[in-house]
């Protein structure tokens, strides 16, 4: 095989989890926690390709509408999907790690929550997408749904081509929406502001959202309601189209110090009811920042401030600094040439959890466990009770998902020697694969 090139992106999200009521500092310099989207219908019929890559298989005959395939998560077996050497794999605990596809080269993945269907997207020598396709995860039913010329018509004049940028199956359903960034031949980052779905059973593509109504999104997790930020706003639509309210929340466009805007990346509520988004101080790294915390209901219609907090709040994947159970926020505050952690209860107190801190990589869907580095490059599993523990004698983690019952997956490594493992609280850790790439992508179901 052809030794193959990848592109991804490796999120070290700087952001961190939640605590209880009150943090005690060890004399270790850690911390003791005591014992708590009218839908614009432009349906567009997909061109078969014949040739792309030896694959055999009829093309699904598209239709305009989202259909859906039910879903039941937590009956779903662990499977995880990633790419090794340009190439789509698969590992379940009962099967191990099995091959899905080998032709062009892979670049990104998303696995169902299902279990059942992995969406994924492929590069030429170029880096210029050459389609977006489905396989099953019993290795049947690959096909090219999107190709690259699709791809390239959906790009305006003056960029070289278009790409995927944000993308997420729809709750309950194996259709996935995404919108676009334009691609250029210089550095540069610029989100069309575009949404689109595919549905990966039928093969049909249309636009819900066209350039420059939409920005990035985040379907609650009943699948019933969007939200939608760009750089300055924060609204919310029905996931059918209707009811769309523009500007539920306004800001100030926030300074980066990069070539990429800042856009809110609101986390949802586990039974929809709510949002809760983080928006920094336009200019977050002078000394006086600040960031607020709002929550919004569902129906839009109660905005609420949770609170003004002084120090350096994430501006990417800003939903992580949030507990899960929406009562506590996790930020990071300069101290000399470092970063000390602080967590807030909304409506209670501020404590300083721990020195030294580089960033947060998500924590445990209870809101008791989480993933956070040092500054030596240490990554430790706090927890709620119970006295911090390094992870993997120490090498930094890369992304996490984590699972129900204490169990979590994630890449473990450096540059060009990362490996994808399963951890489980108090029991260690195993080696899932150690993939030929510059960067460990994976995705994981349920």
């Amino acid at each position: 095989m052809n030794t193959k090139q990848k592109l991804s992106i490796l999120s070290i999200i700087l952001l961190l989890a939640a605590l209880a009521c009150s943090l005690t500092p060890d004399t270790g310099g850690e911390a003791t926690i005591p014992g708590d989207m009218v839908e614009t219908s432009v349906a567009q019929t997909l061109a078969a390709e014949s040739g792309d890559s030896g694959e055999s298989g009829t093309e699904p005959a598209p239709t305009d509408e989202t259909s859906t395939t039910p879903t039941t998560e937590s009956e779903t077996p662990l499977h995880v999907a990633y790419i090794d050497d340009g190439d789509l794999w698969l590992w379940t605990e009962a099967g191990g790690n099995v091959e899905l596809y080998t032709g062009e080269t892979v670049n990104d993945l998303l696995l169902s929550p299902d279990g059942e269907v992995v969406a994924f997207t492929t590069i030429g020598a170029d880096y210029l997408i050459t389609g977006l396709w489905r396989i099953f995860t019993n290795g049947t039913g690959v096909q090219k749904l999107v190709s690259g010329a699709d791809f390239l018509g959906m790009a305006t004049d003056d960029a070289i081509g278009a790409a995927p940028y944000l993308w997420q199956f729809i709750p309950g359903t194996h259709t996935v929406a995404f919108n676009t960034k334009l691609l250029f031949e210089g550095p540069g980052l610029l989100i069309q502001g575009d949404l689109r779905h595919v549905n990966l059973d039928t093969g049909a593509l249309s636009i819900f959202l066209p350039a420059g109504e939409a920005g990035n999104f985040y379907y609650s997790p009943d699948g019933s309601r969007i939200a939608i930020t760009t750089p300055t706003s924060i609204s919310l639509i029905n996931a059918d189209g209707s009811n769309r309210q523009d500007g539920v929340v306004t800001f100030d466009f926030v300074n980066t110090a990069s070539e990429a805007a800042f856009y809110p990346a609101p986390r949802w509520a586990v039974d929809s009811s709510r949002l809760w988004a983080l928006i920094p101080s336009s200019q977050p790294f002078e000394p006086d920042a600040t960031f607020e915390v709002f929550e919004v209901s569902s129906n839009g219609e109660t905005v609420s401030s949770l609170g003004v907090y002084p120090g350096e709040a994430a501006h990417f994947n800003s939903a992580q600094a949030i507990s899960p159970d929406g009562n506590y926020v996790a930020y990071l505050q300069r101290v000399g040439d470092a970063r000390e952690l602080h967590v807030a209860q909304f409506g209670g107190g501020d404590t300083s959890y721990s020195p030294a801190v580089e960033g947060i990589t998500g924590w445990s869907l209870d809101s008791t466990h989480f993933l956070y580095g040092r500054q030596v490059g240490e990554t430790w599993i706090g927890a709620l009770g119970s006295t911090p523990e390094v992870l993997d004698g120490g090498t930094s983690v890369g992304d996490a998902v984590w699972l129900p019952d204490g169990q979590f997956v994630y890449s473990s490594g450096t540059y060009g020697a990362f490996s994808i493992r399963l951890g489980t609280l108090g029991a260690g850790s195993i080696l899932i694969a150690s993939p030929a790439s510059d960067f460990a992508v994976f995705d994981v179901a349920p």
